[in-house]
């Protein structure tokens, strides 16, 4: 009776480190396949690079600023109320 308790023992810990090599291995082709479809996407040519800050001229840079300040001015009086909305 009481090696029916160690077997049990030994039982689960067989079983626990047979779930964690599953594991890393599962987890490391994932890893692989990810790695492989990332250098396919850079292959293909379909990533673009954002907008670097060289690529528009200050003066185009400072319509936007305004442009987006506009929008906000204009996005924080939409709620008020009738009296309290800036007349300027």
């Amino acid at each position: 009776m009481q090696y029916t308790i160690y077997v049990g023992l030994g039982l689960c810990l067989a079983c626990l480190m047979a779930s964690l090599v599953v594991h890393v291995v599962f987890e490391r082709r994932w890893q692989k396949r990810i790695e492989r479809d990332a250098e396919a996407v850079l292959a293909r040519g379909r990533y673009k690079e954002a907008v670097r800050d060289d690529s528009m001229s200050p003066h185009q840079w400072q319509e936007l600023r305004l442009r987006v300040e506009e929008m906000q001015i204009v996005a924080e009086e939409t709620g008020r109320p009738q009296p309290y909305k800036n007349v300027a």
